[in-house]
C-alpha cells in the first residue's frame, strides 16, 4: 500500500472551517508518517464525482472519507453528498475504505449504516488514533510494491535477445498458501532486467516463473525484500 485518497469537502461550513482544515492537516501527517502518499481532488475543485476523480480513486490503494459539516443550499451544516459518493465508489471498486464521521452528523442514517470512526473535535486524538491503526492494518494486509531484478545473467541475456514467446508470471505464498499465477511485464534497464510487483504483504514470499517456447525457468519462494531473484532452468 502506497497511496491513500483523502475525500473531504473543500468548502466546509463556515462554523467548521478551521477544525476541518486542522483535521485534514493532521490526517495528512498521519498518512505520511506511514510512508503513504496522499491523493486528493482538491485541484479539480471538488463537487460531483467526475471521471478525473474516479481515476484518482481507482489508482489509489485505499480511501479515507471525512464526513464533516458542509454548507447546504439553506446555509445549514450538512454531510457533503459527494464525499459519500466517493466513498461508495471506492467500495464498489473493492478498495479498503473508512469514514470519519463528525459527531455533528452522527444522526444521518445513510452514514451510520456503513463502517465509520466517530470523530469528536473535542476528543480529536481518539479518532485520529483509530484511523492510524486502520492505516497500519491496511498497509500490512495490502503490502507494498517491489522492484525485482532477474538473475542469472544467462536468463537476462536470453530475455534481452527477445527469445520467442517469453511469458513471466509470479506467485505469492501467504500463510503457507500459494496464490494463483499472475502475469507480469518485464522491463529492460541498463545492464539488467526488472519487474514491478504491487501489493505484496510484508510476510509473503515470492516465486517467479518465465516460460519460453522451448524451456521454463523457475525460482524458489523467497523474500521480495532481497530485490533480486535467481531462477533456474528446469530440465
Amino acid at each position: 500500500m502506497e497511496t491513500v485518497f483523502l475525500s473531504y469537502t473543500y468548502n466546509p461550513h463556515p462554523d467548521y472551517k478551521k477544525e476541518t482544515n486542522e483535521l485534514v492537516k493532521n490526517i495528512k501527517i498521519i498518512a505520511e508518517s506511514q510512508e503513504l502518499r496522499v491523493v486528493t481532488g482538491v485541484d479539480l475543485a471538488g463537487g460531483a464525482l467526475t471521471p478525473e476523480i474516479q481515476q484518482r480513486i481507482i489508482h489509489s490503494d485505499a480511501l479515507v472519507a471525512l464526513i464533516t459539516p458542509w454548507q447546504d443550499s439553506y446555509g445549514n451544516p450538512a454531510a457533503p453528498p459527494f464525499v459519500h459518493d466517493e466513498y461508495t465508489f471506492a467500495q464498489n471498486k473493492g478498495k479498503p475504505a473508512i469514514q470519519l464521521l463528525h459527531t455533528q452528523l452522527n444522526n444521518q442514517g445513510m452514514y451510520t449504516q456503513q463502517e465509520y470512526i466517530p470523530y469528536d473535535p473535542a476528543q480529536a486524538v481518539e479518532g485520529l488514533l483509530k484511523l492510524m491503526r486502520t492505516l497500519v492494518l491496511w498497509k500490512k494486509q495490502l503490502g507494498r510494491s517491489y522492484e525485482i531484478q532477474f538473475l542469472p545473467s544467462e536468463l537476462v541475456e536470453k530475455l534481452n535477445h527477445g527469445s520467442i514467446a517469453s511469458r513471466c508470471e509470479y506467485q505469492l505464498l501467504i500463510n503457507r498458501k500459494p496464490s494463483e499465477w499472475r502475469v507480469i511485464d518485464i522491463w529492460p534497464e541498463p545492464g539488467r532486467l526488472v519487474t514491478y510487483i504491487p501489493n505484496i504483504p510484508d510476510d509473503a514470499k515470492l516465486n517467479l516463473k518465465i516460460s519460453f517456447a522451448d524451456e521454463q525457468w523457475l525460482s524458489n519462494f523467497c523474500s521480495p525484500q532481497n530485490h533480486s531473484i535467481k531462477l533456474e532452468k528446469l530440465t
